[in-house]
């Protein structure tokens, strides 16, 4: 099963389509502000507990209905997380080419 990597993508969508601001969702995420927009700008991969407290806010209906995007399930929330987790055991090159690669192939999908 292959899982899309857009999660910074999914995160701003929610945000606006819930016209919330980048500190807002923080506060409800119980992270950094700055660390919503490095997120949302796909500069960096989320930790495993930042997809958790993602998820925690919303429901499958409000997901799909603001962004059309289905909330993951949970075998498909733990296999990002193990991906992320295997990305981020690589040196910060390896990392950034093994995501341009795996984008590359979504793209083909």
């Amino acid at each position: 099963m292959m899982i899309k990597i857009g999660f910074g993508k999914m995160m701003r969508e929610f945000r606006e389509a819930h016209n919330l601001t980048q500190r807002e969702l923080a506060e409800m995420m119980d992270i950094s502000t700055n660390h919503v927009s490095v997120l949302e700008r796909e500069e960096k991969l989320p930790r495993a507990s930042t997809i958790e407290a993602f998820d925690a806010l919303k429901t499958r209906d409000d997901l799909e209905k603001y962004t059309g995007v289905k909330r993951l399930s949970e075998e498909e929330t733990e296999e990002y997380i193990r991906l992320i987790q295997n990305l981020n055991r690589l040196d910060d090159k390896k990392k950034v080419e093994a995501m341009k690669a795996i984008i590359r192939l979504l793209g083909l999908m």
